[in-house]
């Protein structure tokens, strides 16, 4: 039998309602369980749950919860054990990128399952999170950096939205649209300009006034977007839209489905691969949802590549892409 270690956060939307599940999980044969309530708590879990030996990982929370535990990973140099992540958040955009989103307790019983699977018959890619690295030299891991009216919509989300733990993506849809409509009739704060310094691998820097900025390695964002269409070699993509715009309602379809040629350049719309971003930031980021009040220089990079374990039932990418 496959040992399975799963490090759950108790605070997580879905898991917020879900006592009984979080106490079930310690009495299944062949699971060893921590229970985390904040980040600091954390590495000592991981600790506990590496030394079981476990065959895989599971990270039961939302997308902070795998952000802190993969930034938790990248510190200690852990071994790259095998990861599935449990959709226990609000929104999950991490968990469906990674091919585990979906009803938790449906993937719950698909890890499960993976105790009597072999391991070469896992759904196993390689995937690489990002490793962005703040003003004081810290580097945390996460799949999504995000900054101007994005840090403004998540704060929305959270301020004004009633999300709770089963709004899932569309409860983050409807946050997208209010900032939407706020840049579009260019209401304050959806519509304040950021000015920003951005450089591109070795290429020198330039100052911006933009609406947004993200990087990102993902494939997906939440409702199946896909706002990135830049050339390049880079594994990261960077999209970001000028302050004013031209015709920002009229081209919203096209930037959400990443259709560069609709997308002038010199009207607004930005996008490249490259191997890194180095920004100078006056305000806050994000990264995976949760907001660093860090200003200054930030650096974006692609972080080592570590398995994760689809629990959907689609196809591994690496495993398509080898066919």
């Amino acid at each position: 039998m496959n040992r399975i270690a799963i490090l759950s956060n108790a605070g997580s939307g879905r898991n917020q309602r879900r006592a009984a599940l979080l106490r079930d999980l310690d009495g299944i044969s062949g699971v060893v369980h921590r229970v985390t309530r904040s980040a600091e708590e954390i590495p000592e879990a991981l600790a506990a749950l590496r030394a079981a030996a476990p065959a895989v990982l599971a990270i039961n929370g939302g997308d902070g919860t795998v952000q802190a535990v993969l930034t938790a990973m990248e510190a200690e140099r852990a071994a790259m054990l095998p990861i599935a992540v449990l959709p226990a958040g609000s929104t999950n955009m991490t968990a469906h990128d990674l091919g585990c989103g979906g009803r938790l307790p449906e993937r719950l019983r698909d890890l499960l399952a993976l105790r009597d699977r072999p391991r070469d018959a896992w759904p196993t890619e390689s995937r690489s999170p990002l490793a962005v690295t703040d003003a004081s030299g810290v580097t945390r891991s996460g799949f999504f950096f995000g900054t101007g009216t994005i840090v403004r919509g998540i704060e929305y989300w959270h301020a004004q939205l009633a999300h709770g733990g089963g709004a899932g993506e569309w409860g983050a849809g409807a946050a997208l649209a209010r900032v939407a409509l706020g840049i579009a009739r260019r209401q304050p704060p959806f519509a304040d300009a950021l000015e920003i310094g951005i450089a591109l691998d070795d290429a020198p820097g330039e100052t911006e006034q933009i609406s947004f900025l993200l990087v990102t390695g993902m494939r997906r964002l939440f409702l199946g977007i896909r706002p990135f269409w830049g050339d390049g070699p880079g594994p990261l993509a960077c999209t970001w839209v000028a302050s004013r715009p031209v015709g920002f309602v009229r081209r919203l379809p096209a930037l959400l489905r990443g259709q560069g040629a609709k997308l002038p350049a010199r009207e607004g719309y930005r996008a490249a691969r490259p191997e890194q971003v180095t920004l100078q930031l006056p305000e806050s980021w994000v990264i995976d949802g949760e907001v660093f009040a860090q200003p200054g220089q930030v650096r974006i990079r692609s972080g080592p590549a570590r398995p994760f374990v689809r629990l959907d039932g689609s196809p591994a990418a690496d495993a398509v892409t080898a066919s």
